[in-house]
């Protein structure tokens, strides 16, 4: 008796249409509990053994879901079932899918025109047999396939699709080695037959549009796949000939896929594949984009093609042509380039073509820079024409950036905001080329546009400026030419206003992207911090000219201590700013109050300070009387305290440029005004306020944040102090006493903070204070007070860690509020972290009940779902196990009891996560944990894994006792963590039931 697929009664297969068609119904559309229902039990009949039955039944249905839904039962059960159909069954599947599709496909059927979407489901189906079947059991897949639909008479449009889908599925198909190197094989010798059929469509004097269509797609899809060189070869003359037909455009589009992605890329093959291609583009290309550009048409879908041919092209052959610029086909190129650069129109609005081309200029300066120096007078002449082509491209992008004429609305203006910012990239890429010619070509353009009577428009000049600015990045600090002719009184009293200030926004971002050039140029730059400060005056300018002001000061702040008195009248300005430029212009003064002596400095910045704490003070006591506008006042003046103590804060460079003797020098003299009863009173005051404001708003967001990025601020500079830098100590204590208040996932991460830049600055106020004041007691030794001191941190450090401690165990008394709250769990993680690994002491110094509570809420994160959960908890206890093993013997030995505790949920957390219950990708960070686990305590880490993989349930019904035992032995005998890592991923990988597939294979350790 003949084997046949399991067979499905009418009454069971009218069953399951009626499902399907009310899962479908359009009553049922808004019931989404519903249709929950109905999918589970619609799950249940495909998942089941009977449902490879199922296929043949529910295509012959009349309704167009329902014959999809037995496509796709196919589909499913071949690619994710196929180990449930015993192997004397195979065969006979393959015929009968090969059958449902042809008459599914057949011109014969009734439901011909309806199955395009069913068909596609077939042909998938047929591919995943050929990914399981081929070529061991199916030899010939893609030509009995192409036979038995040309048998049914299938029309080759059809044909063609079955081929691309085919191929594309194959590509992507899971194989490993040596089953994907068969199965290549076996394809390979077929493809002769599916080139050859495509070849003749292409060729046919008049083939049918669908099934020409369908021709090019699935020759760019065997392209894709692979081709061998010959084959690409023998097609390009067919390929090259339809550029010159009404095909043009799907004839590009393979063109394309062979520069870019076959054996022929990265510049292979030129004689085959650039040359003739350059041959058509400097005839027939160049009369398409001149039309083109003539009709101004950017929807011609020929030189919508042109564009993608452009691109490949010089992803693939700019070193060919970097080598020939003076070759006539490679000029003619470059003109189409340029044509289409400056296409006509609006970008964004008008036409997307001119934006096509900019990321190519890149690839070509790089293949001219790659060339050097020129040696002969041929190699000058390349070089010479190259940089004249760029020349072309900065005067096409200048007049491509100008702004149009009419207003553009939101949508037309973001999108030409985004092309002046990618054309200014290319302004970079230019100036590599050009170098200084560049800005003084660009400059003598400026020049001549504001003489008198030049006729030029502000657009004109608002896009010379635009384009110097964008150069910036690439313009050395040491220009002594261009610029200080741009940055002069001659050029900015010339300049013209423009539309909507449009100018003189130019020039402030202009300023701001040279403000590292202003630092050494100091003549030039009190011209445009006038220039700055005048603008401040204008509310349309001032927020730009605040945040130039504010970087210029930053970065020149030595450069203007002499203008301090200027900077005085400033402030005199600032209450009529706006809360936003206060607060930037403020860190400009405080920037260059820094600069000065200290001594100097006490006074001004108690002039800018002072007030705003006196504001804050008065919303403190406004809450009851106006709580809404007493929070924004008092977040404003937040925000400006934060300002000032940035303002004050030295930069990196500043520190680094420093001798050790004026670094010293520095601290005793900031210390001493430190001292200066007047700022002691002020930083008390901060602290005081500062207080009251988190009682009032600590369970505000936007206030906490606000307070956050003040104590950071203030505590900014660990090496050095300020006059404003505060004691970590009483911040600590106020974000206890806050957490504990009002509970947010801020706190910790502000603690953490705090905690890593404690220690330096505290030991700096140590010695200081002992050295200039005396205060420590003479009968103590330099050991000893650093031991008080260092005991006294420990103390700090504990109090906090306890009070966040018990303030985060109340949010987090359960897996499901681990779920809901993953910031607060993640913050605290990095918090505890920080302790351990700058303060390990601490840890020990909280009560044994505190220390459960930290190490049953990182063991309950072990098993989260949330990554940045799980990952904190991981990163708590290697910081923990990592510190304790390479910590002085004592506290080695005390945090013994804390491992040994709490060591055994750690390992069956890590084992069931990395086994089962976590995603993939954190594999290789549960490894991390293992890795420390076991260099840290082996012994214990040993038995414990012996004790839990006896368990036949633990990790999972994968693991049966081979792996179980391999992975315990090579844990074990494991020396380097490079090895460990390997063993939890490859006992992983057996638990999830990838091993040995490509899927698994993937996994990176």
């Amino acid at each position: 008796m003949a084997l046949q697929m399991p067979v499905v009664s009418q009454h069971d297969l009218d069953q399951v249409a009626t499902m399907i068609l009310r899962l479908h119904a359009p009553e049922n559309a808004g019931n989404p509990e519903l249709a929950q229902v109905m999918q589970k039990e619609l799950l249940a009949v495909f998942e089941s053994e009977q449902a490879w039955g199922l296929t043949e039944g529910l295509l012959d249905h009349p309704s167009a879901i329902v014959r999809f839904s037995g496509a796709q039962n196919a589909h499913i059960k071949i690619s994710r079932f196929w180990e449930t159909l015993p192997q004397d069954l195979q065969p006979v599947l393959l015929q009968q899918t090969l059958t449902l599709t042809s008459r599914a496909a057949s011109p014969d059927s009734p439901y011909r025109n309806e199955n395009n979407i069913v068909l596609r489901k077939l042909f998938s189906s047929l591919a995943s047999l050929i990914l399981r079947l081929t070529p061991e059991q199916w030899s010939n897949p893609l030509l009995q396939v192409l036979t038995t639909l040309a048998g049914h008479r299938v029309s080759r449009a059809l044909i063609f699709e079955w081929l691309e889908i085919a191929i594309r599925d194959i590509q992507r198909g899971a194989l490993v080695e040596p089953r994907k190197s068969r199965l290549s094989s076996a394809i390979s010798k077929e493809v002769p037959l599916v080139l050859s059929t495509v070849v003749e469509t292409l060729t046919s004097p008049a083939p049918d549009p669908a099934e020409l269509e369908a021709a090019f797609k699935c020759l760019e899809a065997y392209i894709e796949w692979g081709l061998t060189s010959e084959e690409i070869t023998n097609l390009l003359p067919t390929l090259l000939q339809l550029l010159n037909t009404p095909h043009m455009p799907q004839a590009i589009g393979v063109l394309v896929e062979i520069l870019t992605g076959s054996v022929f890329k990265d510049g292979k093959a030129t004689k085959f594949t650039t040359e003739p291609i350059l041959d058509w583009i400097s005839q027939r290309g160049c009369a398409i984009t001149k039309q083109a550009v003539a009709n101004e048409d950017p929807d011609s879908e020929e030189v919508v093609s042109m564009t993608k041919l452009v691109d490949a092209l010089v992803d693939h052959s700019s070193d060919w042509m970097a080598r020939r610029t003076t070759d006539p086909r490679v000029q003619a190129f470059f003109g189409v380039m340029l044509d289409l650069t400056g296409f006509p129109g609006v970008p964004g609005r008008d036409e997307n073509i001119s934006e096509t081309t900019l990321n190519s200029y890149s690839t070509i300066q790089e293949s001219i820079m790659d060339l050097g120096e020129p040696d002969s007078s041929e190699t000058m002449e390349v070089q010479n024409v190259s940089k004249q082509f760029f020349r072309e491209i900065v005067s096409r992008i200048r007049n491509k950036v100008r702004w149009p004429v009419e207003s553009l609305n939101a949508e037309d203006l973001a999108a030409f905001e985004v092309y002046r910012r990618d054309a200014g990239e290319v302004m970079i890429t230019a100036f590599y080329v050009l170098r200084d010619d560049m800005l003084r070509d660009i400059l003598h353009v400026l020049i001549d546009q504001l003489k008198e009577g030049s006729g030029a428009s502000w657009q004109e000049v608002e896009a010379t400026l635009h384009c110097i600015r964008f150069v910036s990045e690439a313009v050395p600090i040491g220009e002594e030419t261009t610029l200080p002719v741009v940055f002069s009184a001659d050029v900015f009293s010339r300049l013209p206003t423009g539309e909507g200030n449009r100018i003189p926004l130019a020039v402030i971002r202009m300023i701001r992207s040279y403000e590292e050039w202003f630092k050494y140029h100091n003549d030039h730059v009190v011209l445009v911090l006038d220039y700055l400060v005048t603008s401040l005056d204008d509310r349309s300018l001032a927020p730009e000219a605040a945040l130039a002001l504010k970087s210029l000061c930053d970065i020149c702040r030595g450069n203007l201590t002499a203008h301090v008195a200027s900077f005085g009248q400033l402030h005199g300005k600032v209450a009529s700013m706006g809360p936003e430029e206060q607060v930037r212009v403020t860190e400009a003064i405080a920037s260059v109050l820094q600069a000065i002596p200290p001594a100097e400095a006490v006074d001004p910045i108690l002039t800018i300070t002072q007030p705003v704490l006196n504001r804050l003070e008065q919303c403190v006591h406004a809450v009851t009387q106006a709580p809404d506008a007493a929070k924004t006042i008092a977040m404003q003046q937040l925000e400006t305290l934060t300002a000032c103590a940035n303002g004050l804060t030295p930069s990196d460079e500043d520190m680094f440029d420093l001798e050790p003797e004026e670094t010293a020098s520095t601290s005793r003299a900031l210390e001493t005004c430190r001292q200066d009863e007047r700022l002691v009173k002020l930083r008390e005051g901060i602290l005081q306020t500062v207080s009251k404001v988190i009682e009032i708003w600590g369970a505000d967001v936007e206030v906490a944040s606000a307070i956050n990025g003040f104590m950071k601020a203030s505590t900014a500079s660990p090496s050095t102090l300020t006059l404003l830098s505060l004691p970590i100590a009483p911040l600590l204590y106020l974000i206890s006493t806050a957490a504990q208040r009002n509970y947010l996932s801020i706190w910790p991460n502000t603690a953490a903070t705090l905690i890593w830049r404690m220690s330096p600055m505290v030991g700096i106020r140590q010695k200081l204070a002992t050295h200039l004041h005396g205060s420590a007691d003479p009968m103590e030794s330099e050991e000893q007070r650093e031991k008080a001191a260092k005991d006294e941190l420990d103390g700090t450090v504990a109090g906090t860690l306890a009070a966040l401690t018990w303030a985060t165990a109340d949010k987090l008394k359960d897996s499901r509020s681990m779920q809901e709250n993953p910031d607060i769990a993640e913050s605290f993680f990095k918090f505890a972290s920080a302790v351990i690994s700058k303060y390990p002491a601490a840890f020990l110094k909280t009560a044994p009940e505190n220390q459960s509570a930290c190490m049953g809420m990182a063991i309950l994160a072990l098993s989260a779902t949330e990554q940045f959960t799980l990952r904190g908890a991981i990163e708590f206890f290697v910081s923990m196990l990592n510190t304790s093993r390479h910590a002085p013997q004592a506290l080695a030995e005390a945090y013994l009891p804390v491992i040994q505790a709490h060591g055994q949920s750690i390992l069956y957390s890590s084992v069931l996560g990395a086994a089962l219950t976590s995603p993939r990708s954190t594999i290789p960070n549960y490894a991390e944990l293992m890795v420390a686990l076991v260099q840290r305590v082996p012994n214990e880490t040993r038995d414990w894994l012996t004790g839990m993989l006896r368990d036949p349930g633990f990790p999972g019904g994968q693991a049966d006792e081979a792996s179980k035992k391999k992975f315990q032995e090579t844990m074990m005998r494991a020396r380097t963590p490079k090895r460990i890592r390997e063993a939890l991923n490859d006992f992983a990988l057996v638990c999830r039931g990838l091993a040995g597939t490509a899927y698994g294979s993937g996994t990176v350790m």
